[in-house]
């Protein structure tokens, strides 16, 4: 009957383990910096270009994701990446991903990194299209 339990909680474990290992895992990834993306915006719509930096190819971009902060004056950035379980390179790989900043009133706005709050930039969004990133 010991033998019989002992099979099953390895069993469970087994279980457990391989469902871990084998499900979707998402992480927010750190962002390295910001600039305007001039390729993307338009008058209307600011779009911010980061870079991300990955510790290996095993991820993958999901989301991007941009909040307004209680104060009104701060944009928090989320990049939000899934980390496969495929075979993949074991080296730091840097991708650009994009933040549409559309719908924001026009002003200067502190850009956050989501991950650790830590301040990127200042965005200026100008109502005539006149849009700037400002490092600090």
């Amino acid at each position: 009957m010991k033998f019989f339990i002992n099979a099953i909680t390895v069993l469970i474990g087994v279980l457990l383990v391989n469902f871990q290992v084998f499900g979707a895992l998402t992480k927010v990834v750190p962002i390295k910096d910001v600039e305007l993306s001039e390729r993307y915006s338009e008058p209307e719509t600011p779009v911010v270009s980061a870079t991300v930096v990955y510790r290996s190819g095993c991820y993958e971009a999901q989301l991007q994701k941009d909040k307004l902060g209680e104060e009104g004056q701060t944009i928090t950035l989320k990049h939000v990446a899934e980390i496969t379980q495929e075979y993949c390179t074991m080296a730091i790989e840097q991708h650009r991903v994009f933040f549409d900043l559309n719908g924001y009133e026009p002003g200067l706005y502190q850009l956050v990194d989501g991950f650790d709050q830590k301040p990127l930039a200042n965005v200026r969004i100008d109502e005539n299209g006149q849009h700037e990133v400002i490092h600090h």
